[in-house]
């Protein structure tokens, strides 16, 4: 009802302004009625009350519909990513404003750049259905396609993604990406560029992947922080990536030192770039004519070469080989994938979904068998070959490592190399000819591999450093305490036992965890009343339990390959004292014949060669 009211009167009022200027058109062309003649100036005047008419109806609506709308947006405030209802430099509640000034697109004729070595465009679904062919014709350069706006939803993918992208892979033409952003948030960012890696997964991009921040929405927001989140989640993946924004915002809101990390796509459509840091690509009108295009569209140039900016997921395979090996992966909630051929990556980029089986096979290459086998929950399975499954379907299992070789008699003629892809680590090097390709003992999951199957001699396709990461050896521990008990399980350093309250340490359990080597932990107590006990290993019990009795030393060692490998380092924080110096490899740590005891206890694996944890110093006091 108060809706209504408002309504009424706010059309009263416009009643009241439009006969006014009616009053005042009518008065002006009064002389028009008293003249029998047909003037050029009646013509005019007769124009002039029709304008006026239809400003008088245009004038209603859109004052009613402002009114109405301001009245909805008081009670439910649109969120401008739903329907991508873009406010920035350049669109209007998500539409193009119009080409920049007539004088601004002549300077954009004359627009240069003395580092310029190749003009692109960049285009989404505002530039409707291109003629591709045209527009390589036209010598277009590279592309940056928009894949979509904000968060991973598939409603806000680009209408035209898909049909774009896969022109420009069949007419061999180099593009890049980027994403209009609406993020105010971290959360918000990191699901941006899960949205990118899912639309690009199975693509070949040859330029970044960029960061579209110029929505006004966001402004009030961590820039920075927002910037970090989504570049370091696509630089995880392996691409490269920049952050677009027009000069203003370069010099007013993206000013954190962050942004000099990623490349910068400027946006100023003048003759020059007036931004005095360094960037990779100018925007330098929105008025550009390009063939194949019926609409205006972006003109860039690109400062620098393109190996200056990009970083490509594929790998250059000789045609001899192109297709000679496929392979697929089984993702966690999308099952098996398509195959995909020599060079290609098999499985998801970012989107941390767990590879949980994978199948390869050798085609046409006389000689040459493939086995392969998965490293489930820390066990490697027994090598498959030719599209036999290695890893687990329907038991949510995560592929850890992976090992591939070749056999046959012409196997020595080629070097197979495969890499993985984990969320945490992002890709890890090349490994080949049946070396492990992933992780040990950390839980890490797998989410992709690729494959390059090269004629021997050939270069690695790229860093043969850390394919396979195994977690380090390390030792955990626990206290028997006065009148606490059992506690929990420390490692590496920790404290077991308490300081500051003078409360014995009564028991000890020590472990080895993560092994690299065999052997085994060896360890023994002095015990009030009972002396120097015989060692004990792996989680035995050396002191004692229930009979209140405190440990006053003790003594570690390694044994086996451990031994050779690894110096064990521990000290202990004795009463009236405090912590007393480092001992190691069987030394003693702690007093005898003092009859004080001990009341906390720190252990440490050290690799051999490396430098003691701290002094080791009255490591150990006798009387």
């Amino acid at each position: 009802m108060r809706r209504f009211i408002s309504v009424m009167l706010l059309f009263s009022l416009i009643l009241i302004n439009v006969n006014m200027i009616s009053f005042q058109v009518n008065a002006d062309n009064e002389s028009f009625s008293q003249n029998d003649e047909v003037t050029q100036n009646d013509i005019e005047g007769v124009v002039q009350e029709e304008n006026i008419e239809n400003e008088k109806t245009e004038l209603i609506e859109d004052i009613i519909l402002n009114n109405e709308e301001q009245m909805e947006d008081s009670a439910n405030p649109i969120n401008p990513e739903k329907g991508d209802h873009a406010n920035s430099w350049r669109y209007t509640d998500g539409q193009l404003l119009k080409p920049e000034s007539s004088a601004k697109s002549r300077a954009a004729v004359y627009a240069y750049h003395s580092n310029a070595t190749r003009t692109g465009i960049d285009v989404s679904e505002h530039q409707g259905k291109i003629d591709w062919e045209k527009v390589k014709e036209s010598g277009v350069d590279f592309v940056i396609l928009r894949c979509g706006y904000g968060m991973n939803l598939t409603d806000q993918d680009d209408k035209f993604w898909e049909r774009n992208v896969s022109e420009c892979e069949r007419l061999g033409i180099p593009y890049g990406v980027y994403i209009y952003s609406y993020a105010t948030n971290t959360e918000r960012a990191l699901s941006e560029a899960q949205h990118v890696l899912r639309l690009i997964n199975g693509h070949n991009l040859s330029y970044p992947i960029y960061f579209d921040m110029e929505d006004k929405s966001t402004l009030g927001s961590d820039l920075g922080e927002i910037a970090q989140t989504f570049c370091s989640t696509i630089e995880k993946a392996g691409y490269a990536v920049g952050v677009y924004a027009n000069l203003d915002w370069w010099n007013n809101y993206l000013t954190d030192v962050r942004f000099s990390q990623w490349h910068r796509w400027v946006a100023q459509y003048n003759s020059t770039c007036q931004y005095s840091g360094e960037y990779a690509i100018w925007q330098y009108t929105a008025s550009g004519r390009v063939s194949g295009i019926s609409s205006d569209v972006d003109m860039n140039y690109l400062i620098g070469y393109p190996e200056n900016h990009g970083v490509s997921m594929s790998v250059s395979i000789p045609e001899e080989v192109k297709d000679v090996v496929l392979y697929s992966a089984h993702i966690q909630d999308s099952g098996w994938l398509d195959r995909v051929s020599n060079g290609k990556v098999a499985g998801t980029v970012g989107l941390n979904k767990q590879l949980e089986a994978f199948e390869i096979s050798i085609q046409n290459l006389e000689g040459v068998n493939i086995k392969y086998s998965a490293c489930i929950d820390g066990n490697w399975q027994d090598y498959v070959t030719n599209s036999e499954v290695a890893g687990t379907t329907g038991k949510n299992k995560a592929t850890e490592a992976i090992r591939i070789k070749l056999e046959g008699e012409n196997a020595e003629n080629y070097n197979i190399y495969y890499r993985v892809y984990i969320n945490d680590l992002g890709w890890l090097g090349w490994a080949f000819n049946d070396e492990m390709a992933g992780t040990s003992g950390y839980g890490y999951p797998i989410e992709a591999y690729q494959i390059a199957l090269l004629p021997a001699g050939s270069e690695a396709p790229g860093n043969t450093e850390n394919a396979y990461l195994k977690k380090p050896s390390s030792i955990k521990y626990k206290a028997h305490v006065q009148d606490i008990g059992w506690q929990s399980y420390v490692e590496n350093g920790e404290t077991a036992g308490t300081t500051g309250r003078n409360l014995k340490v009564e028991a000890l359990k020590i472990e080895l965890e993560d092994q690299e080597y065999e052997g085994n932990v060896e360890y023994c107590a002095l015990v009030q009343g009972i002396g120097w006990q015989d060692y004990v290993s792996n989680g035995e019990m050396s002191g004692t339990e229930g009979k209140n009795k405190k440990i006053e030393a003790i003594s570690i060692k390694l044994t086996g390959e451990m031994q050779e490998r690894y110096d064990i380092y521990y000290r202990v924080h004795t009463s009236d004292i405090g912590w007393q110096g480092w001992a190691k490899n069987g030394d003693k740590a702690g007093t005898e014949g003092y009859g004080k005891k001990v009341e906390a206890v720190q252990i440490k694996l050290v690799k051999k060669g490396e430098v003691a944890p701290g002094s080791v110093i009255n490591s150990f006091l006798q009387k």
